[in-house]
């Protein structure tokens, strides 16, 4: 696994929307607020498109990407939102580029697909945490200061902290490189060239906007496909706004994940402060961590990864 080299205030930092658009003054607002946060944005040549629910058209998304990774004066990559899309483009990358002009890549939901695809296709650690458009909402947070100091020191390590829900599903101590992110993506990814590997990894969900059916449809396929036995913990995130209808009968969420916990039978923990809520904290994909199901406890100790 490789790590991109640190960065400072001062850097420069992409911005791309690989997925879905948002709206042009809610984007000059975010804008305004990296640079309030010391960081020099150079703006993708599609961020302002819309073509549909997507941001322009794949081939102009796709090449924001490439440009980003090949310019040397980037330092790092943020992606503007999430919503719809980064899968269209995941076949198309020139990972060889990424590979020789490595940089930190910033994003989560739909992010997640490229998240996982630059990791296994490159070895380079991603980033899966908050995007530009959330930035003028919470830039003071625990979470933009965490980010911020990731990518100033990539090797430093650090202990998430526990939420209110954080409730262990199945006992244990595990370690290992963590992997994952949005559930849907994890699920559609399966079947594809890039296949979620969680062998020997420490496997992160987190998913927003399902019925608890979905999310147990899912986790159920992850489970067939041999996805949840295979990682060494499991880690559950927010699930933000997963519940069913008040007119519709159902399983509760803790329950379905405390089932799937069971039956993957490695140690597993809900409530971990990351995905679509508050807190989002940063999760370096491919980083090592060390958790504590008995605890709830995740600890982040980067220090077998070399610095490019």
């Amino acid at each position: 696994m490789m790590m991109p080299k640190s960065i400072s205030r001062g850097s420069h930092i992409g911005i791309i929307a690989p997925a879905s658009p948002l709206e042009p003054i809610a984007t000059h607002q975010a804008i305004e607020y990296l640079e309030k946060s010391g960081f020099v944005p150079v703006l993708g040549d599609s961020i302002f498109d819309q073509q549909g629910f997507l941001a322009g058209s794949d081939e102009s998304r796709l090449a924001d990407v490439h440009r980003m990774f090949a310019d040397p004066m980037i330092d790092a990559i943020l992606c503007l939102r999430g919503g719809y899309g980064s899968m269209r483009i995941v076949d198309q990358i020139d990972y060889d580029l990424i590979r020789c002009n490595p940089k930190w890549l910033i994003g989560y939901s739909d992010i997640t697909m490229l998240l996982i695809a630059i990791y296994q296709e490159t070895g380079l650690s991603t980033i899966h945490g908050p995007m530009l458009s959330e930035l003028p909402k919470s830039y003071a947070s625990k979470w933009w200061e965490s980010l911020w100091e990731t990518l100033e020191s990539p090797t430093e390590c650090f202990v998430y902290p526990k939420t209110k829900k954080a409730h262990c599903l199945f006992p244990g101590k595990a370690e290992g490189p963590i992997i994952g992110g949005n559930l849907s993506l994890l699920a559609a990814s399966l079947g594809t060239p890039f296949e979620v590997n969680t062998v020997g990894h420490i496997l992160f969900i987190e998913e927003v906007g399902e019925n608890p059916y979905r999310v147990d449809r899912m986790l159920t396929q992850l489970r067939l496909a041999g996805k949840l036995q295979a990682a060494n913990g499991i880690l559950f995130g927010h699930f933000t706004n997963c519940q069913a209808p008040d007119n519709q009968t159902s399983i509760s969420l803790s329950t379905i994940l405390a089932e799937h916990a069971l039956q993957a039978g490695v140690p597993a923990f809900m409530g971990f402060p990351s995905g679509h809520s508050l807190p989002n904290y940063p999760v370096p994909i491919g980083a090592l961590v060390h958790m504590d199901a008995n605890s709830c406890e995740l600890c982040l100790s980067p220090e077998i990864p070399y610095l490019y």
